[in-house]
């Protein structure tokens, strides 16, 4: 028999450490958008450390919008 995992919006997200952390990383991270100016090296290691912090807060930003079902045992 299969379990069928339900996710469901997290109507207190602000709440969540996670959802902060993330919309922190998110907004830091969107000054790689505007990587492509004069003088600024794309693709150098700053603007990789940039692309991580900005797809890690993407993802903390998700979990913390997402309720995870609680495991209970039926």
């Amino acid at each position: 028999m299969k379990r069928r995992i339900i996710l469901k919006f997290n109507k207190l997200f602000y709440k969540s450490f996670n959802f902060w952390l993330g919309f922190i990383m998110f907004l830091g991270g969107i000054s790689l958008f505007p990587a492509v100016a004069p003088n600024n090296p794309v693709f150098s290691n700053w603007w990789w450390i940039n692309l991580a912090e900005f797809l890690f807060g993407l993802s903390l930003l998700i979990e913390g919008l997402i309720q995870k079902p609680k495991n209970s045992r039926k």
